[in-house]
């Protein structure tokens, strides 16, 4: 990327144009990118979240952006409950009333986003002719562009973060726009890296089996890493709207340092059971398998590539 560059856009004019210009000077030229976004942040955007996605999809390779969903979440099975998982098994319970199974065969693009959680941005993201969108029952991404049946393709229940570590291979981008570390999942890519295992989840599918899934952990506390990654980053203002980038592998491995020599960083502060108080601990413990916190070499691989308390 080029040296740190300022620009800015008045508050009247943001438009595709502007945003794609925004862009550029930021040094983003075909590269593949994951956005994580928030359409509010621009205040008014002529042309709406589509002009957003337009931009980005002109200027980069491929897109990706994290379209989460929760269908199927159920109770976790008697016989079925790892230690250190961020889920106190006597105190809570999913209401299971109109628990909707996960249908593999039948999940698309149309299937349960919560639009108010992911924002309007990826929502549309999803409608776009060609983008596709990978299997995974909770932490599904879409992708759009030449590689993106690449990224998403065999994206399974216990390998939350491939696709981003896909992207790490390719030397790709994270794009922010208007949000901060808090909703940076590469973040989550750099904790499985120092060690912590992603957590265990379960899901009912169709054919009335319930299945382990594999998803991230509390991330309210992560902008405090900002300042440890603030030399990596370039910045542009589009409008209100503060857009950061990075280079997937400098962040990752930038914070997998910061990690190891301060674990604690990433506790949100809850008084109450949160799943970073057992992310810094190294998350689920199978029974009769031991802590391995901190080596990830002797962790139980994770597929094909290695928030909130529930």
């Amino acid at each position: 990327m080029p040296p740190f560059q300022r620009f800015n856009v008045s508050l009247t004019d943001v438009n595709q144009a502007t945003i794609k210009a925004g862009l550029h000077e930021l040094g983003l030229r075909n590269q593949d990118m994951a956005v994580h976004s928030s359409l509010t942040s621009f205040g008014y955007v002529t042309g709406g979240a589509q002009a957003v996605i337009q931009a980005s999809l002109d200027v980069c390779g491929t897109v990706l952006m994290p379209t989460f969903c929760e269908i199927g979440r159920t109770n976790p099975p008697p016989e079925d409950r790892p230690d250190q998982n961020g889920w106190d098994y006597e105190a809570y319970r999913v209401d299971t009333t109109d628990i909707a199974p996960f249908d593999p065969n039948a999940f698309d693009k149309t299937t349960g986003l919560n639009v108010s959680e992911m924002g309007r941005i990826p929502a549309e993201f999803l409608r776009l002719d060609g983008t596709v969108r990978s299997k995974h029952p909770s932490v599904s991404w879409a992708a759009s562009g030449p590689d993106a049946e690449w990224y998403v393709a065999g994206h399974g229940a216990n390998d939350p973060n491939l696709p981003l570590k896909r992207l790490r291979q390719r030397q790709g981008l994270v794009l922010l726009l208007g949000v901060d570390l808090a909703g940076c999942t590469a973040v989550h890519l750099a904790e499985e890296m120092a060690g912590r295992r992603p957590f265990i989840r379960w899901i009912l599918h169709a054919d009335g089996i319930v299945r382990r899934v594999r998803e991230y952990g509390c991330s309210d506390a992560f902008p405090k890493l900002a300042p440890h990654v603030e030399q990596l980053a370039r910045h542009v203002d589009l409008g209100p709207c503060r857009a950061v980038c990075y280079s997937i592998d400098k962040l990752v491995s930038a914070i997998v340092q910061v990690l190891k020599a301060e674990p604690e960083i990433t506790l949100c502060g809850r008084t109450t059971l949160c799943r970073c108080q057992h992310s810094v601990k190294g998350g689920p413990i199978e029974h009769g398998e031991a802590n391995t916190r901190g080596n990830p070499s002797e962790l139980r691989p994770l597929g094909c590539l290695s928030s909130n308390v529930r």
